[in-house]
């Protein structure tokens, strides 16, 4: 726990730097702002490279398999992809690694993909949600857990990245991140919901709920679809190895619970919020439940949910920020988000991710 305690300490100074300081500057010091942004991504990637192979029990479901099996193929990138049996932008990224002969290169590498994104986001969105917020939300629920899902993790980074580039309108380069994701793990093409929701939803006062709850019903009926789909690809063993540690759990149904909640009730404060905004909040967050409660008969439901449960994750802070305007009440109700978010991040250590204790051979000080 050590490593990650300090890491999330360090990252989290330098994003208060970023928002207290440098974002009120001129342009022309946007400089320091990405030099700041570069040296989180650096100490978590870092982190997460020096850790020993025992740390992430799929770095020996696959990244071992890969690393080992480009070492017959030399500089012949083509002939690697097409025997790996992996997702090509994943293998590519192995390989690239590979090419320092050090898998610890390769975990570098890997966790740069999932760490880029995630900041990038936090950066384009921090008129909308707090920086620091983001980052810390970022930290509490994904990057540990990014130890282990490591090919998802980079699928869902992407897929949040995504999410700017949807609200802003620009759908090419929001539909090249979804697709992109799915070529580093295939449950990416979930998100294709989250772009058709914010897409087309459009509420009048007359027919909102009628669309909403018919946009829910359709969803519900579709993500099973698409589980079956993915099982249908030779795709449904990887899916399934995440049931064990973060789907079904009492503390995983009590929490999106209470995300429904929040988000319904902003939902239901009129002239005080933007509900179509507030309606796609509460539709992933019950996709995310519903996903949970799937899970149980239909594991790979709770790989689909990852997707809802992020982003939301995500968006019920900073949506929170403008619904509530008394300093006091937010701040209480703020690091009652955070303390959630914390305890989705404890959970991990009661699970087969294999991500505690933190063992480093390289950098002994870190270890537990």
């Amino acid at each position: 726990m050590k490593a990650y305690i300090l890491v999330s300490i360090f990252v989290v100074l330098l994003s208060l730097v970023n928002e207290f300081y440098f974002f009120k500057l001129k342009k022309e010091y946007n400089i320091f702002v990405f030099i700041i942004m570069f040296l989180s991504i650096l100490g978590l990637a870092l982190v997460a490279g020096v850790r020993d192979t025992t740390v992430g029990a799929d770095i020996n479901v696959y990244v071992m398999r890969l690393f080992n099996l480009s070492k017959n193929f030399g500089y012949n990138l083509l002939g690697f992809l097409r025997n790996s049996g992996s997702d090509f932008l994943f293998a590519t990224v192995v390989y690239i690694g590979s090419l320092f002969n050090d898998i610890h290169a390769v975990l570098f590498l890997i966790e740069l993909c999932v760490c880029t994104p995630i900041f990038f986001f936090a950066y384009l969105q921090r008129k909308n949600i707090s920086y620091t917020a983001t980052i810390f939300v970022f930290l509490m629920t994904m990057y540990v857990s990014s130890l282990n899902n490591m090919r998802q993790s980079i699928a869902i980074s992407l897929c949040v990245l995504s999410y700017h580039f949807i609200l802003e309108k620009k759908d090419k380069v929001s539909l090249l991140l979804i697709f992109s994701s799915f070529f580093f793990h295939k449950t990416g093409l979930v998100f294709l919901g989250v772009y058709l929701i914010d897409k087309f939803l459009k509420l009048d006062k007359n027919s909102f709920s009628l669309k909403l709850i018919t946009l829910i019903v359709t969803l519900l009926l579709f993500l099973p679809l698409v589980d079956n789909l993915i099982s249908l690809s030779g795709y449904s063993y990887y899916i399934e190895a995440g049931f064990n540690y973060r789907d079904f759990s009492i503390n995983s149904i009590a929490k999106k619970f209470l995300f429904v909640t929040m988000w319904g009730i902003t939902f239901f404060l009129k002239d005080e919020i933007d509900r179509n905004k507030s309606a796609s909040g509460l539709i992933y967050s019950i996709l995310a439940l519903y996903c949970t409660f799937l899970s149980f008969s239909l594991p790979g439901m709770g790989r689909l949910g990852y997707y809802f449960t992020d982003l939301q994750n995500f968006l019920i802070v900073g949506h929170f920020y403008k619904v509530f305007k008394q300093k006091r009440f937010m701040s209480l109700l703020t690091f009652a988000l955070f303390a959630i978010l914390w305890w989705d991040m404890t959970t991990v250590e009661n699970d087969s991710a294999k991500v505690y204790p933190y063992k480093s051979e390289i950098v002994r000080f870190l270890n537990e």
